[in-house]
């Protein structure tokens, strides 16, 4: 199969994909295209289900029309017997023929104002052929690619690093803005081959809900504008892309502020899917979304996993550091005088120090301000309390008790291994 004619299937392909259908017949359509990957095979199976949707459409209006002739000989027929008994009827029909008329000819008011206002939709004319406007895809192609990579990036590294310096909702709000973003970017591509509003809903599921749980708290805009660049220039290889980051953020903190809005743009597609008028709230209830959690990290199980590893860590860390203060504070309540100020009174070393002076310093050296550096001085200080100890302990370590019967007896250490084994 030569490359032109394979190419010229693709555009074929594609003029066949972007037809207008019901959505029952594109539903159709794209589950007949995933039964191969062949593309003269997908073109064939395509015009397969569009012949069968033509042919049941024309049995339908056939059917209808034949109907619609009897439905209106029995109507005449009626409305001639009576219209002298009735003759308000008349008026009653009139009235209905005008709404019927306007709904025809002018579409749905509601739906018709919306779309002049937010820009979201073309009615066609007469307002009977509801289009999503190019409008809403330069909404979603906003961004440069420069602009993208670099706040995809940063986004990343919060979402990597963020939750070692901010707490549970600053992380969660940045969390759910990094998805909504990258919704955005993944849908973008769905313009080129102008879908139909129910494949783009059937897509578009997870921004709805990125997007929604976004617009509930009013102070999203303010978190991210303040933790998110802060953190960033901890990382020197996104602080030179820092106008770029700049501009990714501030497109998604204003998606609302633009025309059209990015709600106004979602609601277009349910309503050019329905045919049906549908406020933003109502989006919003069919998504039933909870809140963003203000308490828990929330993010991909690896993240977790690492955070719950960490508070483990630093759990232990700061238990041991408390055992490790309770343990000082026993001793310092056993063994020192503390006062009221909490701090420890040192006046019980001034014996130790006045008996060390009286026993081994001559009585013309001994004065006050050697004593003072005696007891201020770290070394001095242990020197003179080891000295005291062996004054002290050292004739007992170092003595002998006799040990022995009433004809025979030897001297024995005190601290002798087995003393009472000896005794």
């Amino acid at each position: 199969m030569s490359g032109s004619s394979r190419t010229d299937a693709h555009k074929t392909f594609a003029d066949l994909y972007r037809k207008q259908r019901s959505p029952e017949h594109q539903e159709k359509i794209d589950e007949v295209i995933q039964k191969s990957n062949d593309i003269f095979i997908r073109i064939d199976l395509m015009k397969k289900v569009d012949e069968e949707f033509e042919k049941k459409r024309q049995e339908e209006n056939k059917k209808s029309e034949d109907e619609d002739k009897a439905k209106r000989t029995a109507e005449k027929s009626t409305t001639t017997s009576k219209s002298s008994a009735k003759p308000a009827r008349k008026t009653e029909t009139s009235s209905g023929g005008i709404g019927f008329l306007t709904n025809l000819f002018g579409g749905n008011t509601a739906i018709n104002k919306f779309a002049k206002e937010s820009g979201t939709m073309d009615v066609g004319f007469l307002g009977r052929k509801l289009q999503i406007s190019s409008g809403v895809h330069n909404l979603f192609k906003f961004l440069k690619e420069d602009q993208i990579i670099a706040t995809i990036q940063a986004l990343r590294f919060c979402e990597q690093q963020g939750w070692r310096y901010w707490k549970p909702l600053v992380y969660n709000v940045v969390l759910n803005f990094n998805k909504l973003l990258n919704s955005i970017i993944t849908l973008d591509s769905l313009f080129i081959d102008q879908i139909s509003p129910e494949i783009f809903l059937n897509r578009a599921t997870k921004l709805e809900l990125y997007y929604a749980r976004h617009l509930s708290r009013a102070d999203c805009k303010d978190i991210i504008m303040t933790e998110v660049p802060e953190l960033i220039r901890k990382d020197e290889k996104l602080v030179p892309k820092m106008p770029q980051i700049t501009a990714g953020l501030s497109y998604g903190l204003n998606l609302e502020d633009g025309r059209p809005k990015m709600s106004d743009a979602i609601r277009a597609f349910h309503i050019v899917a329905t045919k049906r008028m549908i406020t933003w709230d109502e989006v919003v209830q069919q998504l039933n979304i909870p809140p963003i959690n203000e308490t828990k990290f929330q993010g991909s199980p690896d993240i977790i996993k690492e955070v719950e590893t960490t508070l483990l860590r630093l759990a232990d860390d700061i238990q041991t550091r408390l055992n490790r203060k309770e343990e000082l504070q026993g001793l310092r309540e056993r063994y020192f005088k503390i006062d009221d100020k909490g701090k420890m009174n040192f006046d019980f070393l001034n014996s130790i120090v006045d008996d060390y002076f009286e026993n081994h310093v001559p009585e013309n050296m001994q004065s006050a301000s050697l004593k003072s550096s005696f007891k201020g001085t770290p070394h001095k200080l242990m020197y003179l309390l080891l000295r005291d100890f062996q004054a002290s302990f050292a004739p007992i370590l170092e003595g002998t008790v006799k040990v022995g019967t009433k004809n025979q007896s030897r001297d024995v250490i005190i601290m002798l291994p087995g003393l009472l084994k000896v005794i």
